[in-house]
């Protein structure tokens, strides 16, 4: 079993300066290649601190993949310091320097560096960028060196992993994983149900993750027979899905707003939504989905009461009773979006998001969401505790995963 970990490379990465994506991506290819991902690490532009990461990493795990740390400038230092650390001299990569012949002594100093690998490493060629990335082997464990840039890493690291599998024949330990994606139920509750399902067992693992209301179960298995594995996988869903009922929405890459997409494409059905304290989140979640258009006619922005009077047709006098932030409202708005847009469904959200706007009556966090169909409304009061993003993504998410459950239980003319 090949064990691996993961070192990126950035002080603004270590700093949180920028959101660091490749850790994410290397580790699902590496899971679906039979690797086994142990560590995660992030580190500054630091020389000692590199080379630190990489001497720890060297002793626990046969295949270490960095990224970052192979551009020009004096802070990429990734080259250097495997260079010094595994005693290998760096030379140049053999690739062309430009497309104009000219003497490498009068080239650029920072080209000059960008294509310099230490002797002996294998050259991993990068088609998308010019910073030469690269492999070498030091007491049967492989460093792989591959830039930071999102683009250039992928197909680099794609072009590696086909040398690794053709290196590593006799590797055959196959790791399944499934995500089962829930809305509508706290994460303990669901480690509560999953405990007295029976799925965890000696071949099944699971773990939880939230993100904006949605509970994630993570679950894997090895097997050295991928059938056998993904069989595994499929009787876990069954138990799942079983225990869980509705709340499952999806699985892997599903989300919420494509299972929506999914059963209005089914029901032939078409949704509008009104949003205020959203601001078009919900629609633009929606306006990701290629082919959306044929269900989605309308989503309407009235964040003011003259727009929710005048676009949505809510009654000036339920606004002045009832508050801008109130059942009544969001029902209003539901409605007025599904009459405009003679839509199926109609989708009304309103609510203070905050940091501000609230009372001892209305608390930041309040939103009110109602759905609405032929002989159907429903209105639901959600008090959400997060910032003022957090606040809208769950309102988001809420008012979707409503328009799933609509769509699932409901016959749609």
């Amino acid at each position: 079993m090949t064990t691996a970990e993961i070192i990126a490379i950035g002080t603004e990465i270590a700093l949180g300066q920028i959101a660091e994506t490749n850790t994410r991506y290397i580790a699902e290819m590496l899971t679906k290649n039979g690797i086994h991902v142990l560590f995660a690490t992030a580190v500054r532009d630091d020389a000692e601190l590199l080379r630190s990461a990489l001497n720890i990493a060297k002793d626990r795990v046969r295949l270490i993949i960095t990224t970052g740390g192979l551009g020009p400038t004096e802070n990429d230092l990734t080259r250097e310091i495997v260079s010094d650390l595994f005693n290998m001299p760096l030379i140049p990569s053999g690739e062309s320097y430009t497309n104009k012949p000219q003497c490498a002594d009068t080239l650029h100093e920072g080209t000059k560096k960008i294509k310099s690998i230490p002797s002996g490493a294998l050259i991993i060629p990068n088609d998308h960028g010019t910073a030469t990335g690269f492999a070498i082997n030091y007491n049967e464990t492989d460093i792989v060196c591959l830039p930071g840039v999102p683009g250039e890493m992928r197909q680099m690291l794609n072009s590696y992993l086909k040398i690794y599998k053709a290196r590593h024949l006799t590797d055959d330990t196959c790791i399944a994983t499934r995500q089962f994606h829930t809305f509508g139920m706290p994460e303990f509750e669901i480690n509560k149900l999953i405990g007295e399902s029976g799925v965890i067992n000696n071949s099944i693992k699971i773990m939880t993750l939230v993100h904006d209301g949605i509970v994630t179960i993570n679950a894997f298995t090895t097997s050295l027979v991928k059938e056998d594995a993904l069989q595994k996988l499929d009787a876990a869903e069954a138990a799942l899905r079983k225990t869980l009922g509705q709340a499952v929405f999806g699985t892997d890459d599903t989300s919420l707003e494509y299972a929506v997409y999914e059963l209005l494409k089914q029901k032939n059905a078409t949704l509008a939504v009104a949003e205020s304290c959203t601001g078009g989140l919900v629609s633009d979640k929606l306006t990701n989905i290629p082919g959306i258009s044929d269900y989605f006619p309308e989503g309407i922005v009235a964040y003011s009461n003259k727009a929710k009077i005048t676009i949505l047709h809510v009654p000036e006098l339920c606004i002045a009773t009832h508050g801008a932030v109130s059942p009544q409202v969001a029902e209003a708005m539901a409605k007025g979006a599904r009459k405009v847009s003679e839509a199926s469904i109609g989708i009304g959200i309103t609510g203070i998001a905050g940091p501000g706007g609230g009372t001892d009556k209305k608390p930041v966090g309040l939103v009110y969401i109602a759905i609405t169909g032929d002989n159907f409304t429903e209105v639901k009061k959600c008090q959400f505790h997060g910032t003022r993003i957090s606040n809208k993504h769950f309102s988001a998410n809420t008012a979707l995963y409503m328009t799933l459950r609509f769509l699932q239980n409901h016959k749609v003319d």
